[in-house]
């Protein structure tokens, strides 16, 4: 059996800037959006708070293993995806006489943020995304298995 390894972890809450705060259940008010660093302005433009939160997550995940994101391959794992923009484009759908936003559209697929961050940091390795529902960790660790 091939052995599997989590050598990094990232977290990212509104309240919660990595995973240290949440745990220690220390809230910041102040932190109410992800820095993201790995996703610059223009491309991030019209991307959703979920696409900000997966580039912050990875960004810290990669620095705690020591690995490059430019060259590491990566499985985002998510329970719904890019759910919230899909509720959005139903709105806009139901709302503005069926009038919908290309920019919003072409972020509302699951792998719309981890394409994001494989863009904004040069990664053309292997990359999947994994919506799962509430199995989404466990599918995510076996496809990384795999």
């Amino acid at each position: 059996m091939k052995p599997i390894h989590v050598s990094g972890v990232g977290l990212w809450a509104p309240g919660f800037a990595d995973a240290v705060a949440w745990r220690e259940g220390r809230p910041d008010p102040a932190v109410d959006k992800p820095a993201c660093a790995l996703v610059n302005a223009r491309l991030g433009c019209g991307s959703s708070r979920f696409a900000g939160m997966l580039g912050e997550v990875v960004e810290q995940a990669a620095a705690q293993a020591r690995v490059d994101v430019r060259t590491v391959p990566t499985v985002y794992g998510s329970s719904l995806g890019e759910i919230e923009t899909m509720v959005t484009l139903l709105r806009m759908l139901y709302e503005e006489e069926g009038k919908l936003s290309p920019n919003r559209f072409k972020n509302s697929v699951h792998n719309a943020a981890s394409g994001l961050v494989s863009i904004g940091t040069g990664n053309t390795s292997f990359s999947t995304a994994i919506a799962g529902g509430d199995r989404s960790f466990e599918v995510s660790l076996l496809e990384a298995w795999a």
